[in-house]
């Protein structure tokens, strides 16, 4: 039987085709994949996911750019209708911060935005989250908190979302918000054959598209690093766009030069603190966070450097790394299996926290435990150290213990905690609560809106409710 392309018979599709295979792909909706979510949450900051070629865009010698067939007038129109569900004010709605924004008496030079990869970001008036689509693909889009509708950021008409025009489907995990646009990268890295012999080469590129007529142009193209917006949070600080750029440690060998393949190494190298100005366009490398995981003889198995927020003015980064042999190859999987089901992650991992102060440039080592989320006065960290998993708060200077969470969330002086069980905890007299049950799914992320708080699980759907709704359960 001949064999057949499946992606190419559906690459000309009818749009119809499509959205009837996207809806027969809907996620389970049971309590084990529940846990089973929630255990992989919880994995997730002990291992690095060290396979890039499923997102990377790897196109060598093409640049493309996308403009949108449509008048102005009605692009205006349609964004909107799109991003602000029809309620006043229009774009005026993407123009505030999130819950990690300082007080408004600090000048706007200093206001602090961190959007974190993955969960979206909450913002005054709404959140952007993104949908899993065809192929890997990711879809962007903004939930609005007065009509708890959700809406992609798309405004091409009768648009289907998985083809490479639509504006929501070329974001990935982590756009940024920032006046009236939206920005976000594209990278490659690969290997090619030049004159000078079979190189390695990394392109990164930040791209803005404008949310009145969404036409998209290149802010800033660099070739020394990739940046990590699939486990790196993003921190806007005034104009400035910091992030952390990996260099994917290059090394080519005798299969990488025979199959023109991506790097032999699967660990995201060395890792450096880059920022943007997004009113110039200007990018500076300010160089490596750290060499500490080098110190190890098995840091190309398993490393990485991932942003956290913002503590004290300074951003935090959670460094892990392997400190024995965690490879399965050459007959040793079951070595390696049983060693990570019966020893404690200290004893495979370095886990550490550094931070970095964007106004000195200096990056140094801390005592605090491996961060796992900041906001202004309140750092959450993990003890890998202990016989079980702990979660430290500290709060304006003071410090409380809880059981680890999967996904942890802080909003203010409240400290949402979900995984297989939702609760919160109010960080003025440190009280526990649980979370309503009818939120049904893993909490993957929370937002504030007047005097409501706004949760989105993991089947995307989005609840309201008042703090003395939360009290009452």
């Amino acid at each position: 039987m001949e064999n057949m392309d499946v992606f190419g018979l559906l690459e000309d599709a009818d749009d119809s085709v499509i959205d009837r295979l996207d809806a027969l792909c809907e996620p389970l909706d049971s309590s084990a994949d529940k846990r089973i979510f929630a255990l992989i949450q919880k994995k997730s900051r002990r291992k690095i996911i060290i396979n890039d070629e499923e997102y990377e865009d790897v196109v060598e010698g093409v640049d493309v750019y996308v403009k949108r067939p449509f008048k102005k007038v009605l692009a205006a129109a349609a964004v909107l209708l799109v991003v602000a569900g029809g309620a006043a004010g229009g774009m005026a709605l993407l123009n505030t911060v999130n819950r990690h924004s300082p007080t408004s008496s600090i000048a706007d030079e200093d206001k602090v935005t961190v959007f974190s990869y993955g969960r979206g970001s909450d913002y005054e008036k709404g959140m952007l989250f993104h949908k899993s689509g065809l192929y890997g693909s990711t879809v962007e889009y903004f939930l609005d908190y007065e009509t708890m509708k959700e809406t992609p950021i798309c405004a091409m008409p009768n648009c289907s979302h998985t083809n490479s025009s639509c504006l929501a489907s070329q974001m990935g995990v982590n756009p940024v918000i920032y006046n009236d646009y939206i920005y976000y990268f594209k990278s490659s890295y690969n290997y090619k054959d030049v004159p000078e012999g079979h190189q390695f080469y990394m392109n990164s590129k930040l791209y803005k598209a404008s949310l009145d007529t969404s036409e998209t142009q290149v802010v800033a193209e660099f070739t020394d690093c990739i940046p990590d917006d699939w486990n790196s949070d993003f921190v806007l600080i005034g104009s400035t766009l910091w992030f952390v750029g990996d260099d994917k440690n290059p090394k080519s060998t005798e299969y990488s030069e025979h199959m023109h393949y991506l790097p032999s190494s699967d660990t995201a190298g060395a890792h450096f603190m880059c920022s943007i100005d997004l009113d110039t366009g200007k990018y500076t490398n300010h160089g490596e966070i750290c060499d500490e995981c080098r110190t190890s003889e098995y840091w190309e198995q398993c490393n990485g450097a991932h942003i956290k927020g913002v503590y004290n003015g300074k951003i935090q980064i959670s460094l892990q790394y392997g400190i024995v042999d965690l490879s399965m190859e050459n007959g040793n999987r079951e070595e390696g299996e049983e060693r990570q089901r019966t020893q404690d992650p200290d004893e495979r991992v370095s886990f550490s926290t550094y931070e970095y102060d964007t106004k000195t440039g200096e990056c140094v080592k801390t005592d605090r435990r491996f961060a796992i989320d900041a906001a202004e006065d309140t750092f959450v960290g993990c003890d890998y150290n202990a016989d079980d998993d702990e979660m430290y708060v500290t709060h304006n200077g003071e410090e409380r213990v809880f059981e680890d969470s999967a996904n942890v969330f802080i909003v203010g002086d409240k400290l949402f905690m979900c995984g297989t069980e939702n609760k919160w905890i109010d960080m003025n007299d440190w009280s526990e609560h649980d979370l309503p049950d009818d939120m049904g799914e893993f909490v993957v992320q929370v937002g504030q809106y007047k005097d409501s708080y706004i949760f989105l699980n993991s089947q995307y759907q989005a609840f309201k409710y008042t703090e003395e709704e939360l009290r009452a359960q």
